[in-house]
This record gives structure tokens, sequence and C-alpha cells, in this order.
């Protein structure tokens, strides 16, 4: 008996991952008004906290999208391995990780740039966002393992 794709779990860590960029870029948004005003540094400095804590609030979201694709990965890896696969939903799959991985790398490689480009700056902060990119770049290295399994099932099928 051939195994479907796992769509449930891809759509959970898709929607996932977008929801928590979304929600980290909020913070950003709602604060780029003050942290261009005419406040004192102090003042400033504490509102950079806040988004710090705004930020690693969601960490655990993030961590939670990243295990989802390493998941995804492994089970689609295992699935093809074990030659197992729904051969169309796997063809349909790896066709969309060829179209769209690439681009979400770029977003994410662009999103740690920008996020990461603050005048004003603080320790916590700093600290926050250091977890945050290792994340990212954990979620990055996992499309990238995709994107190579995908090559190499389009050019077997």
């Amino acid at each position: 008996m051939t195994k479907e794709f796992n769509i449930n779990l891809f759509s959970k860590a898709i929607v996932g991952l977008n929801n928590n960029l979304e929600k980290v870029g909020g913070v950003f948004h709602k604060n780029i008004d003050f942290l261009a005003s005419n406040e004192p540094l102090t003042i400033k400095k504490e509102g950079v906290n806040k988004m710090a804590i705004e930020i690693k609030e969601n960490m655990d979201n993030f961590n939670n999208s990243y295990l989802d694709f390493e998941n995804l990965y492994n089970e689609v890896n295992e699935t093809i391995q074990e030659n197992n696969e729904n051969k169309k939903e796997y063809l349909d799959f790896m066709n969309h990780v060829e179209e769209a991985f690439p681009k979400y790398i770029s977003e994410l490689n662009q999103s740690m740039c920008s996020m990461g480009s603050l005048d004003i700056t603080t320790e916590e902060f700093t600290s926050v966002m250091n977890n945050l990119n290792k994340v990212l770049i954990s979620i990055i290295e996992v499309f990238k393992k995709f994107l190579k399994l995908s090559n190499n099932y389009l050019n077997k099928n």
C-alpha cells in the first residue's frame, strides 16, 4: 500500500512559520515610529527590551515549526527510500518544493538581515535575535535538504 503525502503536517508547518513571521514582523512594524522618534535613548532601549520579550514569547512556536518541517522531511525521505509513496502526490509536492522553497530561503535570509539591523539594541534584544536566527537557519537547512531530495526525486521520476 502506498503512503499518502502528509498534507496536514505540511500545512501545520508552513502556516505556523508564516504566522510566526507575521507576528514578529508586527512587533517591528508597531515600534518603527517609536524607534525613529526623539525619545531619549534610555526610553528607546526599554522599548527594544519590550520588543525582545514579545519576540521571545514566540520562540516556542518557531521551534515547533522547525520540528514540524524536520519531521516532515524525515517522513518524506523515509517513504521515498522505501519506494512506498503515492507518486502523483509526491511529484506534486516535489515540484512545489522546487518552486517555493528557494523563495522561502531568500525571504528568511532577508528577514534575518532586516530584523537584526536596528540602530538601537540591547543585550536582551541581541540574545533573543541570535536565538531566533538560529531557529530560522535550522529551518533554512531543512528547506535545503528538501530541495536536494526533490531534485533527486524529480530526476528519477
